[in-house]
């Protein structure tokens, strides 16, 4: 593989090097060593090497790379350099050394870094930075501490409290007045403090309180709006708003607002929305289903297939609008609606997947073997691929083929084919109506489902099969050819490796739900049932 690396064109020189990441033998530590420290190779081609070096366990000594490394990376080396402490924790005491060498002030986020592998020590010296300067508690800072400090910070923690919120608001306040700016941070704050539970109540609690207390000050269609983001975090409150803001008519009852307060309001809200029942209705009928832009058909779609009873009296109402929401409705769904989720029970739901089911429960009858079954599936009539439209169909086909193979081990040996064989780039097109964008993602989904049968098998002829498919990809339709089966291979031949090595696998076994694969999706969209 490292003579690929070398030798062979950029292509498979590429593909054999995110081999190496994924195989990590330490037989080949000494020959990435050197490589490593050698002047006469590219700077891109020393850092390569380095990345094999850090993903290939076994707790090397590197301490030679010291007098170089920061040539190699130069400006970027703290970004690299304890990429190499996973594997290789001994290497430690040296990479601090080299660190502190070349900085002049206090290091606090290269401690930060190394809370992960050496916690006691990195806490200590974190906090005496933090405790000696008005540095401030930053998120980063905060989230590392939090998950490896342990009782050094807990203590730490709790006489600072106070101070850590005031930090992690001073943003906030600096924003005065400007709602804006103080919903989006409190929007933003609670995504990213999901890793930090104690904080977020405790930040979150304040900025709602103080977003809350001051929408009132604001005109009426800015209170709308701030009461639209607000509604999923603040039901009550900001419902009341709302509700108050329509009975004034201070602003407009659409069916945006209607439908989230459907789906966040408690049972006053929707006796409410009753009351006003043929008043929704209405806004159904003037949403102009026909026409408008594309965010328009994703609204109404979600509200309606959300709000079962609206949509139930709006078709009473007006039958002729059935056959335009189903027009609609399919647009949507072909585009990939942003709020579209196909469940996997849809998916077996499909006619196509069905016919493929039936046929395999046909051929599994008692008095076939398992054998006769698989030939049966790989018969090349069955499995030919005519058009590129038919290739969800067949991957369809593969994915039974693997559910035989895993009981009967005799027709295993028909997947390796389809793996090393299968011509079958299948496009899935992504439209925007409303920026123009217009996107191609390129699949292999027979080789895929040959693959993810596969997974399991662990001995050497498939792991071979498994090396020869990721070298070898054909690509017909540009550089996102086969990225999903590219990411999923290197994870199977990490793990395949691993377990013919005798050693516990890095990486868990991950199962995939139906969903995930975009060509089974596809025949939902195609053929709904």
């Amino acid at each position: 593989m490292l003579q690929l690396v070398y030798h062979a064109p950029p292509q498979i020189a590429d593909q054999a090097l995110k081999l190496l990441k994924a195989i990590r033998s330490p037989a080949i530590i000494p020959e990435l060593r050197s490589a490593f420290l050698d002047i006469e190779y590219d700077i891109s081609f020393r850092r390569e090497m380095y990345e094999v070096i850090c993903a290939t366990p076994g707790n090397f000594d590197f301490s030679e790379f010291e007098p170089v490394i920061s040539k190699v990376f130069g400006y970027h080396l703290f970004s690299h350099i304890f990429d190499l402490l996973k594997h290789h924790p001994s290497n430690l005491a040296w990479i601090l050394h080299d660190i502190e060498a070349k900085l002049p002030y206090p290091p606090l986020y290269i401690y930060r870094e190394l809370l992960e592998f050496m916690p006691e020590i990195a806490t200590q010296r974190v906090l005496a930075i933090l405790s000696e300067s008005e540095t401030p508690f930053g998120k980063e800072t905060g989230y590392q501490l939090y998950k490896f400090g342990g009782g050094n910070f807990q203590f730490w923690l709790d006489k600072n409290w106070e101070n850590i919120i005031q930090s992690w608001l001073i943003d906030d306040f600096a924003y005065e007045n400007e709602y804006w700016k103080r919903l989006g941070g409190f929007i933003y704050r609670r995504n990213w403090l999901d890793k930090w539970p104690e904080l977020k109540e405790a930040i979150c609690h304040i900025q709602l309180d103080w977003l809350l207390d001051k929408v009132s000050s604001q005109i009426p269609s800015n209170q709308h709006f701030i009461c639209l983001r607000l509604l999923p975090y603040a039901p009550k409150p900001t419902s009341d708003l709302l509700l108050k803001l329509i009975d004034q008519k201070k602003i407009f009852l659409d069916l945006e607002t209607a439908g989230l307060l459907h789906e966040f309001g408690d049972e006053s809200v929707q006796n409410w929305l009753a009351a006003r029942w043929d008043e929704l209705i209405y806004l159904c009928l003037i949403e102009k289903l026909s026409e408008g832009y594309y965010v328009d058909r994703v609204r109404i779609v979600h509200i309606l297939e959300n709000w079962l009873e609206l949509k139930d009296a709006l078709f009473q109402h007006a039958p002729i609008m059935i056959e335009e929401y189903k027009q609609k409705k399919s647009e949507h769904d072909t585009h990939g609606g942003v709020f579209q989720i196909i469940s996997d029970e849809v998916i077996r739901q499909n006619p196509s997947w069905r016919d493929v089911e039936d046929r395999h429960r046909e051929w599994c009858e008692p008095n076939k073997s398992l054998s006769e079954v698989a030939k049966n599936l790989y018969n090349r009539d069955y499995l030919t691929i005519n058009s590129e439209a038919e290739i969800p169909k067949v991957a369809v086909k593969t994915y039974f083929l693997g559910a035989v193979a895993a009981a009967d081990y005799d027709s295993r040996w028909w997947l390796p084919h389809l793996l090393l064989e299968s011509g079958d780039q299948w496009r899935d097109e992504w439209v925007s109506e409303t920026d123009n964008d217009h996107m191609i993602y390129v699949y292999t989904p027979v080789r895929f489902e040959a693959a993810y049968a596969l997974r399991n098998e662990h001995n050497p002829f498939v792991w071979r099969s498994f090396i020869a498919a990721f070298l070898v990809q054909k690509d017909l339709f540009g550089t996102y050819t086969n990225r999903m089966f590219e990411r999923h291979m290197l994870r199977w031949i990490s793990r395949m490796t691993d377990i013919l090595s005798g050693v516990e696998p890095e990486l868990p076994d991950e199962e995939l739900p139906l969903n995930a694969r975009p060509w089974f999706c596809a025949l939902v969209k195609q053929n709904p049932s």
